[in-house]
């Protein structure tokens, strides 16, 4: 990741989902080395617990914003939301676990303000980004443990202002095809929800 020149207007945003419950370090090491001024995290935080855990290891780093996913079930609406928007320089960012860029532009806005500009979601473990109605969908792919033989990743958004007229820019990262073991607190909670 290149650091930043001095004068830089962008904000760069950490953008994480799906890690199920793991604290990988070579994440934090890229957006800390991409000098992110706020991570998002797009649901499926823990896995049936240790999201608490997950978030206090992104927000050691910087200001952290996480909305549930369908594993985040021992967590409360307070404390990951279903859906979020959050304010990121000029743009309008909004935070969900699950996404579908095809249909996006009817349901889900109800409730918010205005359309806005990106959204961020989670839950295929696979990364993409793309443009849908003139507004960007990113995906960042899981940081969790390998599943489907899908790569394991995240990333890091660059936004510059937009009266520059440049578009926003979505940097991938790469991470180890086997990611570290769960939390303690993750772990634990679904060896539980396993038992008959």
């Amino acid at each position: 990741m290149v650091p930043r020149p001095e004068k830089d207007s962008s904000l760069r945003v950490g953008v994480v989902s799906d890690t199920h419950g793991v604290a990988d370090q070579a994440v934090l090491d890229a957006f800390r080395a991409a000098e992110v001024d706020l991570i998002l995290h797009a649901g499926d935080v823990g896995s049936h617990g240790g999201h608490a855990e997950i978030l206090k290891f992104f927000g050691s780093l910087t200001k952290t914003i996480a909305v549930r996913g369908n594993v985040d079930d021992t967590a409360s609406l307070e404390e990951l939301p279903e859906h979020t928007v959050e304010a990121c320089g000029d743009y309008s960012v909004f935070i969900t676990h699950i996404a579908d860029p095809r249909i996006c532009h009817t349901e889900a806005w109800k409730g918010i303000d205005s359309v806005p500009d990106i959204v961020v979601h989670g839950h295929t473990h696979k990364y993409s980004v793309k443009e849908e109605g003139g507004i960007l969908f990113i995906n960042p792919g899981s940081a969790g443990p390998a599943r489907f033989k899908l790569p394991r990743t995240a990333a890091v958004l660059e936004l510059q202002p937009k009266a520059l007229g440049l578009q926003a820019k979505v940097m991938r990262i790469d991470l180890a095809p086997k990611g570290p073991p769960r939390l303690p607190a993750a772990t634990a909670q679904v060896k539980r929800k396993r038992k008959p």
